[in-house]
């Protein structure tokens, strides 16, 4: 039906709110066609929110879309000329026909002003979608709409009141939900975030068992050092000892050097040494082939 001003606003754009792209950022707008409405309406991300386990993006009907012609002047192409709030379907209807959101939610007071009893709950009649933002699927939805019809004074006859206000007087409302099966949002929430959720652990948990790795590493390299450094100072001590040597010269633990009687030259009964204050060491029995000779400390 080409019922509006241009060939843009008679275009088909966007999807029909069941399927979106996956993984579509939440600042982009969703085109969605509404049959209702003859005709394509933007939404746009309005927050976040838990459905039935599944973390959605709601969306809702676009604000500048219920603007009239005067505030956005893109809607001139819809015949949007009254006050804001209120779809004119006069064009395509053949009756001056408008529809709103219930109760005149988020429309101009101009609508609110003419009828009385009115009472706007978004919870209750604002017009939503949730959108799971992975695969891009509706997974529930709901649709509140209302029909006023716009009542013309002009020629109001006398005896029905006589002169009265022209007004958008409320007709009827159109409400639908629907939402995932219990079964389908499980088998969902299982496929999509069980893999999270396990990965998510194992990144928890990444950090300190690596962390108690690193040090136990640390520590085991330390003792293996402090035992390496321990045997090679033992390596690097002197194998002279208080027994004999074979020419007679041995070392006391204390590192003073000694001839022992078992000598090669045999005849001493042990020679005596002292030391002197330069460090050296004298032997003391002359008797013994080295008298008189000094030899080195040890």
């Amino acid at each position: 039906m080409q019922c509006w001003g241009s060939v843009t606003a008679n275009t088909v754009k966007g999807s029909d709110g069941t399927r979106f792209q996956p993984d579509t950022p939440r600042g982009k707008r969703q085109d969605v066609f509404v049959s209702d409405l003859v005709r394509s309406l933007p939404f746009e991300h309005s927050g976040d929110h838990k459905l039935k386990g599944i973390n959605t993006h709601t969306y809702t009907i676009a604000r500048d879309a219920m603007l009239s012609a005067d505030l956005n002047p893109a809607n001139a192409d819809y015949f949007a000329y009254g006050p804001s709030g209120a779809l004119n379907m006069t064009n395509c209807a053949g009756v001056p026909i408008f529809v709103s959101k219930p109760h005149f939610l988020d429309a101009d007071e101009w609508y609110t002003e003419q009828v009385t009893g009115l009472s706007p709950d978004r919870q209750l009649h604002d017009t939503v979608l949730y959108v799971e933002p992975i695969t891009g699927n509706t997974v529930g939805a709901k649709k509140h709409l209302m029909i006023s019809f716009k009542v013309e004074t002009d020629n109001w006859p006398e005896k029905m009141g006589g002169k009265l206000k022209s007004a958008v007087v409320p007709l009827a409302t159109q409400s639908q939900e629907q939402y995932i099966p219990d079964s389908d949002a499980k088998l969902l929430t299982d496929a999509l975030y069980t893999p999270v959720d396990t990965a998510e652990m194992v990144a928890s948990y990444a950090f300190p068992v690596g962390c108690c790795l690193i040090a136990a590493g640390v520590l085991g390299l330390c003792v293996a050092m402090f035992f390496l450094c321990k045997k090679k100072t033992a390596a690097s001590r002197p194998l002279l000892t208080s027994q004999s040597s074979s020419n007679g010269i041995g070392v006391t633990p204390n590192g003073n050097a000694i001839a022992d009687r078992n000598c090669s030259n045999g005849g001493l009964t042990r020679a005596q040494t002292a030391e002197s204050e330069t460090g050296r060491v004298a032997v003391v029995d002359k008797g013994w082939p080295l008298a008189g000779r000094r030899v080195a400390p040890v």
